[in-house]
């Protein structure tokens, strides 16, 4: 009996460290997750894509590799949220998300950095591919029936690496594409060469 109980309390023992240790390991992937995802979309968050600009501008300038950076908008985004609500305005988010989400490589980052601004990091591409992949991704969500809202479209900047650049450049210049597709009439692709100072 004696041996019989030590078995049993042990095979007891056993199971219970494994279950903790798969349910520690559950919540560190949890909390991770969280640490890098986007709450509401499921993308990249801000925070993860500043950091992954970062290691590509270094690895980067370490392979003189290029890359690119598309910055996008949703147009007249506080519209939606006025005539639908600010539900339907989080599913619009999530959904568009999922549709960019589609039209982007293994390779790209895709991340939510604002309200309805989203960023795409695109390893290894010139400007000339960026700029298709956008335009591609505009035709995308113009096409794309959102569900109790309808048609939404989107004002895309695009622009690329140089070996002068340094995280600040990048941005402000990917911004300033964007910014001009705004100006320009919305539902359009702009985009700023290294060629061009920043606005």
């Amino acid at each position: 009996y004696s041996r019989y109980f030590t078995i049993t309390f042990g095979a007891n023992l056993f199971v219970i460290a494994l279950v903790l240790l798969l349910y520690k390991k559950y919540i560190y992937n949890g909390m991770a997750a969280s640490a890098v995802n986007d709450s509401l979309t499921g993308i990249f968050n801000k925070g993860y894509f500043d950091e992954y600009l970062e290691y590509e501008i270094a690895r980067t300038k370490k392979k003189q590799r290029p890359f690119s950076l598309i910055m996008l908008d949703i147009d007249h985004f506080k519209l939606v949220n006025d005539t639908y609500g600010h539900n339907r305005g989080d599913y619009a988010l999530t959904d568009l998300a999922a549709v960019v989400g589609k039209m982007k490589r293994n390779s790209d980052v895709l991340a939510r950095v604002g309200g309805e601004e989203f960023m795409m990091i695109l390893s290894d591409t010139e400007l000339a591919d960026a700029a298709r992949i956008a335009e591609r991704i505009r035709k995308a969500v113009d096409e794309h029936s959102f569900d109790e809202i309808g048609r939404m479209t989107v004002s895309l900047g695009v622009t690329e690496f140089t070996q002068g650049d340094d995280k600040n450049s990048i941005l402000k210049r990917v911004d300033s594409a964007l910014y001009r597709a705004k100006a320009n009439g919305r539902n359009r692709c702009e985009i700023i060469g290294s060629e061009e100072n920043n606005e």
